[in-house]
C-alpha cells in the first residue's frame, strides 16, 4: 500500500499531466494559431512557457550526459522551438536522462509552481503539518504563484516526439521510484508520509493547471 500511495501516485499524476496537458494544451494553442495568424512562438503569452520547457529539455539531458546535438528557440516549419537529443542506447543512464528529459516540461514546471505554491499557500507550515494546518496563504505570493502557472502552463506539454522519448526511459524511471519507496520503508518510514503530502500538492498543481488549460480551450472555441 505504502508503495502504491507514494512511487504509484506519483507515476500517476505524472502520466495524468502529461497526456491530458498536452492534449489540452495542443488544441488551444491550435485554435490561437487559426485564430490569430501567428505561431505560438510569437505570441508574448506563451513565449516564457516555450522558453522553460525548452531549457527544462536541455538542462535535464545535459545533467545526465546526453549529448545536446540541436538546440534552438526559433520558429521553424515544425515546432515552435526544439532540442534534439544523441545518445547512447546502450547506456542506462542515458537512456534514463532522455526520458526524463523529454518529460521534463511537465514534472519540471510542475515542480517549479509546486515549490513556489507551497511557499504561497503553506506559508511557514511543515511539509507533516500541512494536513492538520491546512493553508496559510501569503497573498501576494499566491497573487505572483497564479501570474506564473498561466505564464508556464502552455509549456507543461509534449509533442508525439516528446512522448516517444519519454518511453525510452520510461521502465528505468519506474523502476527507481520502486527502489526508492521500498529503501524508504526500511531506512526512513517517516519520510513516506512527506511523500505522500507532496503527492497531493503535485496533484493540486496539474489540476490547476489542467482547469486553466481547459477554461482557455473552451473561451477558444467560443469566439
Amino acid at each position: 500500500m505504502e508503495i502504491v500511495q507514494t512511487a504509484g501516485l506519483t507515476l500517476l499524476i505524472l502520466v495524468f499531466a502529461s497526456l491530458g496537458l498536452s492534449w489540452l494544451n495542443a488544441a488551444s494553442i491550435q485554435q490561437v494559431v487559426n485564430r490569430t495568424g501567428k505561431s505560438n512562438s510569437q505570441l508574448w503569452v506563451m513565449k516564457p512557457g516555450i522558453f522553460v520547457h525548452e531549457l527544462l529539455h536541455a538542462l535535464v539531458g545535459w545533467l545526465f550526459g546526453v549529448k545536446i546535438s540541436g538546440f534552438s528557440m526559433r520558429a521553424d516549419q515544425d515546432s515552435a522551438a526544439h532540442v534534439t537529443f544523441n545518445f547512447n542506447r546502450r547506456s542506462l543512464r542515458q537512456r534514463l536522462g532522455v526520458g526524463l528529459a523529454s518529460a521534463a516540461p511537465v514534472w519540471g514546471i510542475s515542480g517549479i509552481l509546486l515549490a513556489v505554491g507551497k511557499r504561497a499557500w503553506f506559508h511557514k507550515v511543515a511539509l507533516r503539518q500541512l494536513s492538520t494546518l491546512g493553508p496559510n496563504p501569503d497573498w501576494a505570493w499566491v497573487a505572483g504563484w497564479l501570474v506564473l502557472t498561466i505564464l508556464l502552463t502552455f509549456g507543461a506539454s509534449l509533442s508525439k516526439q516528446d512522448l516517444k522519448n519519454t518511453l525510452i526511459g520510461l521502465p528505468i524511471f519506474i523502476g527507481l521510484l520502486i527502489a526508492v519507496a521500498l529503501l524508504m520503508v526500511w531506512l526512513w518510514p517517516a519520510g513516506l508520509s512527506m511523500w505522500r503530502q507532496l503527492n497531493v500538492l503535485l496533484l493540486a498543481v496539474v489540476l490547476v493547471m489542467g482547469v486553466i488549460a481547459g477554461v482557455v480551450n473552451r473561451v477558444l472555441a467560443l469566439f
